[in-house]
């Protein structure tokens, strides 16, 4: 409860003037004598009881009155701690504004930011003086505003940030704000009453529900008073939009590449055109037709590509488009052409099928070279490098300078697959130069028997695919799964094993070795069984039954060629971008060319032993490259806006309320203040004043209807007591 006037307060001493008076204006007991002085003494008692009662409740009236005037001139007020916003009391206020692009979807002339914009602008005017505010955006940090004008000024700045990330992200900041502010000072009543306002779509990406659980722990630990938190829904209940939600690109041998655009329709029907662009050059265009809540997938191509990196784009082209940043996608490939793969054997003719299944596939093809140890050791260095993959491969006594050169190829970022024979020589791939690059030494040749794969884990490139495999009965090494006879021993020095023979003993049948990253910057995968195809054949994979060879050969080729690193040629916004650099040339500074960068932020700054650059500054969607200091590609990459932007649906109420409680969500028409509608879901603090003043009449006027009942001049109790009184005595005379 706070006073307007609470020297006021001091009136209440004035309480002791009814108690004087009375104690001055009570009325004298009357002597009466009467014979029979046992009755005139019980009625002279309850008299006086009558009249104590009676004078001790308009004592109590008085002093109510009295009361009720000093209270109603100090101008009483009840004070709610939940919410105060246009009270007297200072307020510690975070605005936490979703900066998002979904937030940029377009009702009528305003997107969904501007108008949180609007109601944030609107609720600073509601504040009490000298309230401090915070305005935060869901991409990036923030600190106390020095003033009022400077937290209007960060609001009306606030513009969507591709890169931005969840609210729930920045909810522990606002937390950890409200909790320095208070602790700053000491007095428990001059603490500011904090309060957070969340302004969002509440679409699916703005809320991330595996975050709420630690900010209910961090929220908990905040000193008194707990902030109170209202949510501030600016979002469309039944949107409609057309958005392309996916694109893909896949490449062909004969340089060639695929690319799928997926477009989705919400709320009603669209016609739309979409326009695809490979290198800035227009390639396609398409007409799309979708229905509300459908998607459809349009496909164009280019041929004929290049060696080297290539950039699409696909545009949607639409009269109703509410998210622009949502109707455009990019993608960067990298054209090699067929990849090279070189395979070293004793004899050609036992790597042949291991050479066929390699150079099958249109997508997948590698052109690969077959040569001995002897004609591999001619090789220049230079030209190992040039070949994706190399596949030791039978080879039965491998000389220490042959694994001496593997060795370098592989610290190089080659990759390297071992095959062993069905003969071996132990020496050699036990060798201490060997065992450099090998995952463990070979121990025994163990078979005959029958030994089926069973899968360690499915987090590995090479092995994830058979995830999703093995709950399909339609693969055909599913419904005939293949049998090893033989297999080498492997006693694992450093080394994950991917698949491993079922059995108590667990011995590997497929292993990589671990490398230290900073020193060598390619992989080795180990097969234990022999692959080659002249017999007695040591498992059954060759059979023409299943394509389980040939899916095994590309698994571990595509993986040790570096495939799966194609993909990091796409990533959101937000994400930081690795761009590894050749060996030779290598320059100091580096220049990064794509939307929204000038200045400072086009350049990347190289240190000497630096391998790879670390590309940070890249935030808005588009297509970028990285230029050498002879203005020559060095990489590129693509950043689109994250999936998550895509789904227009709202996160369900609960899921906030778990953080902010039950009610703290408000969805506003456009005619509603901002203030008025917290003010009716919440209770502000209430003037105790026209109260008073009622309380005040109604005692006045009860005072004085008993004051004139109980001291009328008219004594009616002695006229009833003198008319009773003949028939009283003679009823004492009786008793006598």
């Amino acid at each position: 409860m706070s006073f307007v006037h609470p020297l006021l307060l001091g009136g209440l001493a004035f309480l002791v003037v009814p108690v004087l008076l009375h104690l001055i204006m009570r009325q004298k007991p009357k002597h009466l004598l009467f014979p029979a002085m046992r009755f005139l003494l019980k009625r002279h008692r309850t008299n006086q009881r009558k009249m104590q009662l009676r004078h001790l409740l308009l004592l109590a009236l008085r002093m109510l009155i009295l009361a009720a005037i000093c209270l109603a001139l100090a101008r009483p007020s009840l004070f709610s701690e939940r919410l105060n916003i246009r009270g007297k009391r200072p307020l510690a206020a975070v605005l936490l504004f979703d900066t998002s692009p979904s937030m940029e979807f377009r009702v009528g002339d305003k997107t969904r930011l501007e108008e949180s914009k609007r109601r944030g602008l609107e609720l600073l005017q509601q504040l009490p003086p000298g309230s401090q505010v915070a305005v935060l955006d869901s991409s990036s940090g923030g600190d106390w505003s020095a003033s009022l004008d400077e937290a209007q000024q960060r609001i009306a700045d606030l513009a969507i940030q591709p890169n931005s990330g969840p609210i729930t992200s920045q909810i522990r900041l606002a937390y950890d704000l409200i909790d320095r502010l208070n602790q700053q000072i000491s007095d428990p009543e001059a603490k500011l009453l904090p309060f957070l306002y969340v302004f969002s779509d509440r679409t699916e990406g703005s809320w991330n529900t595996n975050q709420v659980d630690g900010l209910v722990r961090r929220r908990d630990r905040l000193a008194e008073p707990k902030p109170f938190s209202a949510f501030i829904d600016v979002g469309v209940d039944k949107p409609e939009d057309l958005a392309i939600v996916g694109m893909t690109s896949r490449l062909y041998s004969g340089n060639a590449v695929e690319v799928a655009v997926t477009v989705r329709a919400l709320g009603r029907d669209f016609e739309a055109e979409v326009i695809g662009l490979v290198d800035g050059e227009r390639t396609a265009h398409l007409a799309a037709r979708v229905a509300a809540g459908d998607s459809e997938t349009l496909i164009f191509r280019k041929d004929d590509l290049d060696v080297g990196m290539h950039q699409i784009e696909a545009r949607l082209v639409s009269n109703v488009v509410p998210l622009p940043l949502r109707n455009v996608r990019f993608s960067t490939v990298e054209v090699k052409g067929k990849r090279r793969g070189l395979t070293i054997c004793d004899d050609p003719n036992g790597a042949d099928v291991w050479n066929a299944a390699l150079e099958s596939g249109e997508e997948r093809a590698f052109a690969v070279d077959a040569m001995s140890s002897k004609e591999a050791l001619a090789l220049p260095p230079d030209e190992l490098l040039k070949y994706d993959a190399i596949s030791l491969f039978g080879v039965k006594s491998p000389p220490d300078e042959l694994w001496q050169m593997l060795s370098n190829y592989v610290a190089a970022g080659g990759g390297l697959a071992v095959v062993p024979g069905k003969e071996v020589d132990y020496s050699r791939y036990n060798s201490e130069l060997a065992q450099t690059l090998l995952p463990g030494k070979l121990v025994k040749a163990v078979g005959p028997g029958k030994f089926r794969w069973h899968f360690s884990s499915f987090r590995h490139p090479i092995i994830a695919p058979f995830q999703q495999w093995l709950t399909q009965p339609n693969i055909d090494f599913v419904q005939h799964p293949r049998t090893a006879y033989r297999y080498w021993e492997i006693s694992p020095a450093d080394a994950i094993t991917l698949v491993y023979y079922a059995g108590k003993d667990k011995h590997p049948a497929l292993l990589e070795r671990r490398f230290d990253r900073q020193k060598i910057r390619g992989r080795l995968v180990m097969l234990t069984t022999a692959l080659d195809s002249r017999p007695p054949r040591w498992n059954d994979y060759m059979e023409s039954i299943t394509s389980f060879y040939p899916v095994l050969a590309h698994l571990v080729m595509d993986y040790l060629a570096g495939n799966a690193a194609a993909r990091s040629f796409n990533f959101y916004c937000g994400q930081s971008v690795v761009i590894p650099l050749p060996n030779e040339p290598r320059f100091s500074r580096y220049t990064l060319k794509g939307p929204g960068l000038e200045g400072t932020d086009a350049l990347l700054p190289r240190t000497e032993n630096q391998d790879a650059l670390i590309v940070t500054r890249a935030k808005a969607p588009g297509n970028y490259t990285v230029l050498g200091g002879d203005d020559k590609l060095y990489g590129a990459f693509s950043l689109n806006v994250p999936s998550q932007e895509y789904s227009m649906a709202k996160i369900p109420a609960d899921q906030i309320e778990a953080l902010f409680g039950a009610g703290s969500i408000l969805a506003l028409d456009d005619d509603t203040k901002i203030a008025e509608a917290i003010e009716s879901r919440w209770q502000q603090p209430l003037d105790l004043l026209p109260w008073l003043l009622m309380a005040l009449l109604i005692l006045l006027a009860l005072e004085n209807l008993l004051a004139n009942k109980f001291y009328q001049h008219k004594d009616d109790t002695m006229e009833k007591t003198s008319a009773a009184e003949p028939k009283a005595l003679a009823a004492a005379g009786s008793e006598k």
